[in-house]
């Protein structure tokens, strides 16, 4: 997890990692330096280190015995995956400074990748999330026609706006603002809520594969979409 006003990050596999109390308050996607009680380390996708400053996969373990789980419930196959080489694969990218502090960068399957660049959705999900009238969100990657992916972000309004062609055009204004022109969605989906997990996370899974929760605006074609949603080849 990550929050706003002082980031923390810590999977549920082995509590607390990193944190940063005081300081720089929304300091990028910093999440401080690692705590002494655990080893921060990230590689690639084989499993070496890689330098300062290079993304990767954050891997971590205790320095002290019992302080880790030891496996997922009746799931041998998940605790093979995500134990490897003596380290946790915690499934999140980010990368250490020069200095030892962590940057999460999000979830590794929460990559979008459209027009050759690899986007983090997790970037887009916190910079909606700073409009004023927007509650919650969830940005993921759908089957383009021109092969790739393009974006598209679920939207839930604190307050349900009259007009919601204002509503969204008002929206798109501040994405453009905020956001680099090739992560600003090309699909808005406004929903009441998003579904989520037992551990509260947005079930990014099922908002891939095509799950359709209310109207959507299409940006390129500038109106409501009233085809079926996209949906993965099988």
């Amino acid at each position: 997890m990550c929050w706003r006003r002082w980031p923390t990050y810590g999977p549920t596999e082995i509590g607390l990692v990193a944190g940063r109390v005081g300081g720089k308050e929304n300091a990028g996607r910093g999440v401080g330096a690692p705590l002494p009680d655990v080893e921060v380390r990230i590689s690639d996708e084989i499993g070496n280190q890689v330098s300062a400053g290079t993304e990767g996969e954050i891997t971590v373990r205790p320095r002290r015995p019992n302080e880790i789980m030891l496996g997922y419930y009746n799931n041998f196959q998940a605790t093979v995956s995500s134990f490897r080489n003596l380290w946790l694969n915690t499934g999140d990218r980010g990368y250490l400074d020069e200095a030892g502090e962590l940057f999460f960068l999000g979830r590794i399957g929460d990559t979008i990748r459209r027009r050759g660049v690899n986007i983090s959705s997790e970037q887009i999900d916190e910079d909606i999330l700073l409009h004023p009238n927007v509650r919650e969100c969830a940005a993921v990657g759908v089957p383009s026609e021109l092969g790739e992916d393009d974006i598209k972000v679920f939207v839930a309004w604190r307050d349900v706006p009259d007009d919601r062609d204002k509503a969204i055009t008002n929206l798109i204004a501040f994405m453009e603002n905020q956001l680099p022109k090739e992560y600003v969605p090309r699909f808005i989906e406004i929903v009441d809520e998003l579904p989520r997990t037992n551990t509260g996370k947005a079930r990014k899974g099922d908002l891939r594969d095509g799950l359709r929760l209310g109207p959507v605006w299409d940006r390129e074609v500038r109106s409501w979409q009233a085809a079926q949603p996209f949906k993965k080849s099988q």
